[in-house]
């Protein structure tokens, strides 16, 4: 009698066990990671012909923004990719609106035990030059992000 109530303890114990750790799987699972952090970005000094410094400024405070989207990264530092990229030179002629590229760097946090794993980026890579491509109305001070990407 004690081996069998010995074994119906040890079942019991195991069954909690696993509701338990099905339970915590559920839970990290289910816990959304952390936006993108901008707040130690390294802001380049604006060199240009073309745009003013505020111009510059609304631009990377645009970037800023929609970096939190970034799930889990960190914007390390972004700069003007200058007056002759292509972006930034032919896409303003007999046009409505002006266009800027800023590139940035950031890197993709390692996700934490009680964190789920970020399919959307490589944990522990850093991303270089990554394009922000921005667009505003001629006269108008808001910019908004058309396209990004490597490059």
């Amino acid at each position: 009698m004690n081996k069998k109530k010995t074994l119906i303890i040890s079942a019991g114990f195991l069954l909690i066990a696993a509701v338990f750790s099905f339970l915590l799987w559920i839970t990290i699972m289910s816990t959304p990671l952390p936006d993108g952090t901008v707040d130690k970005v390294i802001v380049k000094p604006l060199e240009s012909e073309r745009f003013t410094e505020q111009d510059y400024n609304k631009a990377v405070e645009c970037v800023k923004k929609y970096f939190t989207k970034y799930k889990n990264c960190e914007l390390k530092e972004i700069h003007y990719a200058g007056d002759n990229t292509i972006t930034n030179k032919n896409m303003d002629t007999d046009s409505d609106y002006e266009h800027i590229e800023l590139k940035s760097d950031f890197y993709v946090k390692p996700s934490t035990f009680f964190q789920p794993h970020n399919d959307a980026w490589p944990e522990g890579h850093t991303y270089s030059c990554w394009g922000w491509y921005l667009e505003r109305q001629k006269g108008d001070t808001d910019w908004t992000i058309y396209d990004c990407g490597q490059g």
